[in-house]
């Protein structure tokens, strides 16, 4: 988590001289991504990426009567290491995630307010291995349905920001212990938490950002529950049109 933050506290620090104006991008566009990634289960484990995810996106806006239906789709993949003080170590487990938004957006004069819904869809593929202390490892899947309530306006030098929380409606988690022998899947509901989603233009086609989860932890189901936990992700988006 020291590093994201230092990584974030450097690009804003090279970010104050650049203008962008993000009125300038068409109504559809698409990106790419680079990110650091860590998800933390506090006391248990946690799993981070040495090299930054890789990601390809696309971003539309559809006016309706001066006003707009605002989206964005998100493709990323990349590797992430585990650990914990119980069960070991493992190296280069895949990743893959996949992010859908679609708001209504109001405007003002100094500034845009949107809601509507999200849906974050993670596949941790890190199973049919064995840790460092020879415990079995299985894959897992992480869905969360929530909804987006964001505001958007410029700085004092008229830079595009956008603030974002997200509110958890429904978030649901399969492991996968059936790639260990003798257990059965297990699915969790974790339906309190929320996140937090910062984008700041750095140039009219950079932009950096930060995305941030909270999560409580769960009910037991057959003897096992899903721990609270607390993802961060921080990095560079470059449009590419």
């Amino acid at each position: 988590m020291k590093k994201i933050i230092l990584i974030v506290i450097f690009l804003l620090g090279g970010a104050s001289s650049l203008h962008a104006n993000k009125e300038n991008r068409p109504l559809t566009s698409t990106f790419l991504e680079f990110y650091s990634y860590q998800y933390d289960e506090p006391s248990l484990m946690s799993k981070a990426s040495k090299l930054p995810f890789l990601g390809f996106g696309l971003e539309y806006k559809i006016p309706v009567n001066q006003k707009n239906f605002i989206g964005n789709i998100r493709f990323n993949v990349g590797r992430t290491d585990y650990s914990s003080a119980n069960t070991g170590n493992s190296y280069k487990d895949n990743t893959i995630r996949l992010n859908f938004e679609h708001s209504y957006q109001a405007q003002f004069n100094t500034f845009n307010l949107h809601s509507g819904l999200g849906i974050r869809w993670l596949y941790d593929n890190s199973g049919g291995k064995q840790t460092t202390t020879g415990h079995d490892t299985y894959d897992r899947r992480s869905i969360y349905f929530y909804l987006p309530i964001g505001l958007s306006f410029s700085d004092t030098i008229g830079t595009p920001i956008s603030a974002q929380i997200n509110i958890l409606i429904k978030g649901h988690q399969k492991s996968f212990l059936s790639d260990k022998a003798g257990f059965a899947d297990i699915k969790n509901d974790q339906n309190n938490g929320y996140g937090v989603s910062i984008d700041y233009d750095i140039a009219s086609r950079g932009q950096i950002f930060l995305d941030y989860w909270n999560i409580d932890q769960s009910k037991l189901t057959l003897g096992y529950y899903e721990p609270a936990n607390q993802t961060w992700e921080a990095g560079f988006r470059f449009f590419l049109n």
